[in-house]
């Protein structure tokens, strides 16, 4: 073999060792964590730059996508876990604005001159930008590079290790462990599972009651509860709460974007977990595991888990066999029309207003769970009877709820602490009312305040407690009766047709029987002549 050949072999062997390298490097999440100015990621497999960062132990990768099942030809630059079939994406940058394929040919993301992260296109225009890192402008920019982390944190730092700007704090729907839900971090869903454009739901946290809501648009459409607080459960449980209020540990501390970056926690702190909103508004938290998403948690997990459902003064029945929503005692729909049409959220209102002059009285309801009254309605009292009297006393109080002392030694080794019980008493609107089917959170009855007049001349307890078990017990008599009647008519029938019946097939009997008698005369007569 001449060296002409020779080298012509080697040099056709070298270029299929780099293809093979190069499909290998792809096929296995192998690529470069960390970007510098001057650096680009292109869309597109023909660039000879890299496609995508990934992180160091390749936990995550980030690139431009299509959402699986999209319709139409729209790319993102976004973040997705590195070894996980299907595709799931945690964070997307550009989401209200897509490149669309057919318009944009130059799909680039990088640092630009001015210092901030930007998705772009170099070809239309004068590279027009699809989304930023909205940093003010700086002559640094050179110094700048963009990491991402093995906690899917895409972040860009400066020359000296100070973090400028990362994703971390501005999410999209999905919170990973490192990040820390505050009362400036918001998460908004998909519109839809093919399309990351934001949907209309909003998961926060309340500082000032300390719990999380879930916003539809601007109104409370879910929230998590006080822990502790009387008749309000705590819907998340406490590993979730730590989760979103705590996982941020696994990030060095920092109080602002200029903190400067120093450890990183290990790979092994790091896992599959986190939290979602989906886009039907619903909050679901859980794992992915063998490539199967584990939901373990998710909220509102039934109809009476909606905040309000039944409007003020409305209580909510989880039980299906129940209609979902009923007024309280001596109350009735503020529109029945929409009401009939299952549409619940006006609620329900008093025929007679409170401090009328009119009579009222009291009616229990049995384990029902309520909005937390004002911290100034609580009174100790010694008795039920005490309690009572607070609310009557007051013409506004809409309700009281008596909570027993616990006879318990409660105070140090030695002493005695007298128990103390409780009156709960509520001056505002009732809302978020749901009928407790189990004891299990200790739920307590609840008085609710009515006018006589509106109670219809109706003042059973029974008949109050449950008016809609009443009214189909009605509607239940009605139609059996009605039946019973068509049965033994229909019984009656059938017996007067079997007496017609027989009684025909005597008189048949019987003018046989005379016919044959008569034809044996007849003989017997012609027989003597």
């Amino acid at each position: 073999m001449d060296n002409k050949i020779k080298h012509r072999y080697i040099s056709d062997n070298y270029k299929y060792l780099i293809a093979f390298l190069w499909y290998f490097n792809r096929l296995f999440c192998s690529a470069t964590d960390t970007m510098k100015y001057g650096d680009w990621i292109r869309d597109g497999d023909n660039s000879r730059e890299p496609n995508t960062l990934v992180s160091t132990k390749e936990m995550f990768e980030f690139g431009f996508f299509t959402p699986e099942g999209s319709p139409g030809g729209k790319r993102y630059a976004g973040i997705w876990y590195c070894k996980v079939s299907p595709r799931k994406v945690v964070w997307v940058a550009n989401r209200d604005n897509p490149l669309v394929t057919s318009k944009s040919r130059g799909r680039v993301f990088g640092i630009r001159k001015d210092g901030n992260l930007q998705v772009f296109d170099d070809v239309v225009g004068n590279g027009t930008s699809f989304w930023s890192s909205n940093l003010k402008s700086s002559s640094s920019s050179p110094n700048r590079t963009v990491t991402l982390l093995d906690t899917g944190n895409l972040v860009l730092t400066e020359y000296d290790g100070t973090w400028l700007w990362e994703s971390f704090k501005e999410p999209t729907d999905t919170f990973l462990p490192g990040m820390k839900m505050d009362e400036n971090l918001t998460l908004i869903p998909w519109k839809d599972q093919y399309d990351p454009y934001s949907g209309d739901f909003r998961f926060k946290f309340d500082e000032g009651n300390k719990q999380f809501v879930i916003l539809n648009k601007t109104i409370a459409y879910w929230k998590s509860g006080e822990p502790g607080k009387f008749l309000s459960s705590n819907k998340m449980p406490d590993v979730i709460t730590d989760f979103l209020l705590d996982s941020s540990k696994l990030e060095p501390s920092y109080k602002n974007y200029s903190t400067k970056y120093k450890v990183l926690p290990t790979v092994s702190t790091y896992s599959y977990k986190m939290l979602v909103i989906k886009s039907n508004g619903k909050v679901e938290y859980g794992s992915w595991d063998d490539k199967l998403w584990m939901a373990g948690w998710s909220e509102p997990s039934d109809r009476c888990s909606e905040f309000n459902v039944c409007g003020d003064f409305g209580i909510c029945s989880s039980d299906e066999k129940k209609f979902p929503c009923r007024c309280l005692p001596g109350l009735k729909p503020s529109l029945v029309d929409k009401w009939e049409s299952r549409d619940y959220s006006d609620g329900c209102t008093r025929g007679t207003q409170l401090c009328s002059g009119e009579k009222d009285t009291f009616r229990r309801l049995k384990m029902v769970k309520v909005g937390n009254p004002d911290s100034t309605t609580r009174l100790p009292v010694n008795n039920e009877t005490e309690c009572m009297k607070e609310c009557q006393d007051r013409c506004k109080c809409q309700a009281y709820s008596f909570q027993a002392a616990s006879d318990k030694n409660n105070g140090t080794r030695g002493e005695y602490t007298p128990p103390t019980s409780w009156c709960w008493t509520w001056f505002e609107s009732l809302n978020d009312l749901q009928e407790e089917n189990n004891t299990n959170d200790g739920g307590h009855n609840f008085y609710v305040r009515v006018a006589l007049s509106d109670l219809n001349g109706n003042t059973s307890i029974a008949s109050i407690e449950k008016p809609s078990r009443r009214r189909i017990s009605s509607t239940l008599i009605v139609l059996l009766t009605v039946i019973s009647i068509i049965g033994l008519l229909c019984i009656c029938v059938v017996i007067s047709f079997v007496i017609w019946r027989r009684k025909k097939a005597k008189r048949l009997d019987n003018r046989r029987s005379s016919d044959r008698r008569n034809r044996a005369l007849h003989m017997l007569d012609t027989e003597r002549c």
